[in-house]
């Protein structure tokens, strides 16, 4: 039995690899995975109110069309924080540290598809909420954990 793929994605696997499965993550974003260990991005919606998350690896990603702009928080040593918006455009590659905590918070285009490569697992994803305090969960647990 084959998978049904939607042409913009096939259009879109790279010379001599294949999409072996399509995992899909939300309403806005679908990973199709491809038989070499990367993996396709379809963003199809912003999120600006997602709840920031890190990843449980590291990464380097391709934007190959759309781009997107990314809040990026980060934590200050006096255990408050400060977020930045920043910029993600076609033909850009850049490496995303686990740690790196974000969301999607705009498509420019509407849409936008990234080539993906991520590194060995090091740790679990974490969500985040910034406020007063900054609080943290890993993904399987329902209790926040305040920081500081």
């Amino acid at each position: 039995m084959s998978m049904r793929l939607p042409r913009a994605a096939v259009a879109r696997v790279p010379e001599g690899t294949r999409i072996v499965s399509v995992e899909r993550m939300s309403r806005a974003f679908t990973k199709y995975h491809l038989d070499d260990g990367r993996a396709l991005h379809r963003f199809k919606m912003e999120e600006p109110h997602a709840t920031p998350h890190d990843h449980p690896w590291s990464f380097d990603t391709e934007i190959l069309d759309g781009g997107y702009v990314e809040e990026v928080f980060h934590l200050d040593p006096n255990g408050g924080w400060h977020s930045e918006l920043v910029h993600r455009l076609p033909g850009e590659t850049y490496h995303v540290d686990a740690a790196h905590i974000h969301r999607i918070v705009e498509l420019p285009t509407g849409e936008c598809w990234t080539l993906v490569r991520a590194g060995p697992p090091t740790r679990e994803t974490r969500f985040w909420r910034f406020g007063d305090a900054v609080q943290s969960r890993t993904w399987h647990e329902r209790r926040w954990t305040r920081l500081g």
